[in-house]
């Protein structure tokens, strides 16, 4: 069963591993590094992200102007895990 136990997600305190910006990552327990958001359909301000509003525009919602939203992944987790999606870090050739 997917996502009726999911770990409740928390923000890690240090830098992380370099990640290329919208990949997804299936991470295990709660923790994360700073590179890293909740891929939960969070709405996010265009302006504080840029680099990530690049890649996914407005695919999975948002206006487009001042903000977008990342993929809603919660209920494919499997229990105990979270996944997340590169926020900050090497932006992929386009």
């Amino acid at each position: 069963k997917f996502g009726t136990n999911s770990t409740p997600p928390t923000q890690g305190n240090q830098t992380g591993a370099p990640c290329t910006v919208g990949m997804v990552v299936l991470a295990a327990g709660a923790f994360y590094g700073n590179n890293y958001m909740v891929a939960d359909g969070s709405l996010v301000q265009t302006s504080i992200n840029p680099g990530l509003f690049s890649i996914l525009g407005t695919q999975y919602g948002g206006n487009g102007t001042t903000n977008f939203a990342l993929p809603n992944l919660t209920t494919v987790a499997p229990n105990g895990t979270t996944y997340v999606i590169c926020a900050t870090g090497t932006l992929p050739n386009q």
